[in-house]
């Protein structure tokens, strides 16, 4: 009979509405676990180094959004096998092991963990399934949408960051690198409403209207795409991420974002020019 935490396993798991591949990819590759490895919207995880390996150490960086915690997850694969499992040590030595059971366009994940010695089990089991359930929405919101990713070393600080890329007299100088004349209306407070303004391909005038789902200053933004003045409603739920990690003496901006699949191509092209703008702005002042 096992009698304490060091012989007993906790389980967790969820059926997600996306393909293999897809949860895969989200699971396994490191600029999508930042997007989904956090158990409340209180926390995010800033950046993850993640080489898919046996015997390969990896490191998802978990902070408090206010910056009053964090820590580093890391471990050491033991075994992968494609689509199929993943098992793992925490470098405290407890075992995890995760099962990908495939069914055409759905996906169960079983994830079994040994438990660590400090916290109550069955807060430890909300925490981990918590994090399983962001996975999930963030998975199927693949479906459709893309998440790319895009991001910048700058020599400055992150205050200094932060300002170049939301000032007024600042952000249309990159933004118009994606429409020219880009502008927005409203302010970037969370839970305010955005207005972003610009010339489309036609050279037309277009709105993407946006709420700020979250806004830290000089650490992170999140935005939400709502709606396009032309109807287009494919962007609604688009989310566009900003995050700004302090490396003492300079910033490392990462961009992610959420587009249709004609767009990536576009976005590619066009992010490097904009964010080295952003680059020449913050270490210009």
């Amino acid at each position: 009979m096992k009698t304490d935490k060091e012989t007993t396993k906790i389980k967790v798991s969820t059926k997600i509405n996306s393909p293999i591949n897809i949860v895969w990819n989200v699971f396994t590759d490191a600029n999508h676990i930042t997007q989904w490895n956090f158990a409340s919207e209180d926390w995010f995880c800033p950046i993850a180094t993640n080489p898919l390996e046996v015997n390969k150490e990896f490191s998802w960086r978990m902070e408090a959004i206010d910056g009053s915690m964090g820590f580093d997850f890391n471990g050491t694969y033991q075994n992968i096998d494609v689509n199929k499992l993943i098992e793992y040590k925490i470098e405290d030595g407890r075992k995890v092991s995760i099962s990908f059971l495939s069914d055409g366009e759905t996906t169960e994940i079983i994830e079994v963990f040994e438990p660590e010695s400090t916290n109550p089990l069955e807060l430890q089991q909300q925490g981990w399934q918590a994090i399983l359930n962001n996975l999930k929405r963030y998975a199927e919101s693949q479906n459709n949408l893309k998440r790319q990713f895009y991001d910048i070393e700058i020599n400055s600080n992150p205050e200094t960051v932060y300002k170049a890329l939301l000032n007024k007299e600042t952000y249309g100088k990159w933004a118009s690198v994606f429409s020219p004349g880009a502008d927005y209306e409203g302010n970037w407070e969370t839970g305010s409403l955005i207005t972003f303004t610009g010339t489309d391909n036609d050279g037309k005038q277009s709105q993407m209207h946006s709420k700020v789902i979250k806004s830290i200053p000089d650490r992170l933004i999140i935005l939400e795409h709502q709606g396009m003045s032309n109807d287009d409603s494919s962007w609604n739920g688009a989310k566009e991420i900003y995050t700004l990690i302090d490396r003492k003496g300079s910033t490392f901006l990462r961009v992610a974002m959420d587009t249709t699949p004609d767009y990536i191509e576009f976005f590619s092209k066009k992010w490097p020019k904009a964010l080295k703008e952003i680059k020449s702005l913050s270490e210009s002042k």
